[in-house]
């Protein structure tokens, strides 16, 4: 006998089409994007129009922006050197300060997302579990939090989901080479 429960009929029709699956997209993009402009993050503290960031975001957007002019940062592990490169390099792209590592972080968030999709698909054989994970992962408040931080957080872990998609896949020596890189990401 098939539970036909209200929950389980809105998963699947949210599974079923693909639009809903957009808009639910569409929804996170307009979530980030008023997160970034409207409100004061939880890490951070508004004195007048300023607004103050955490130190560790500020800390890590003096080594992305002093990357390439300051050779010895890459050798801080306070600076978690490889996330410096990544960061530097997409500041030199988007040259917009603090917000350029947000949208980098942005950008990974989705990459996450993205892969988690395909190794749960690739796992479990079916679409609802997959999008159920994708959906869970997305709105989880921790994730939405530090996805529009500028912390290294969400580089490690893409590196950890890209492993372990990798080892899933049997492409063991690219998963070793990824794992043994995250000491110098976070």
């Amino acid at each position: 006998m098939q539970n036909n429960s209200p929950i389980r009929r809105l998963i699947h029709q949210i599974v079923t089409n693909r639009y809903i699956l957009l808009g639910l997209f569409l929804i996170l993009i307009f979530l980030f994007i008023l997160d970034w402009f409207v409100s004061v993050p939880w890490r951070a503290a508004r004195i007048d129009r300023y607004i103050l960031f955490s130190m560790s975001e500020t800390a890590h957007f003096y080594y992305a922006k002093n990357a390439l002019t300051n050779p010895f940062i890459f050798i801080n592990p306070n600076a978690k050197p490889l996330y410096a490169i990544l960061s530097s390099a997409f500041l030199a792209i988007l040259p917009f300060g603090l917000f350029s590592l947000k949208i980098l972080n942005s950008l990974f968030s989705v990459a996450i997302l993205f892969i988690l999709y395909k190794l749960i698909k690739k796992n479990s054989m079916s679409e609802f579990a997959a999008v159920t994970a994708v959906i869970f992962t997305m709105t989880f408040p921790l994730f939405f939090l530090v996805s529009i931080s500028a912390l290294s957080e969400l580089s490690f872990c893409f590196v950890i989901i890209l492993a372990l998609y990798l080892l899933y896949t049997q492409k063991f020596l690219y998963a070793s080479i990824l794992v043994s890189l995250l000491p110098l990401i976070r």
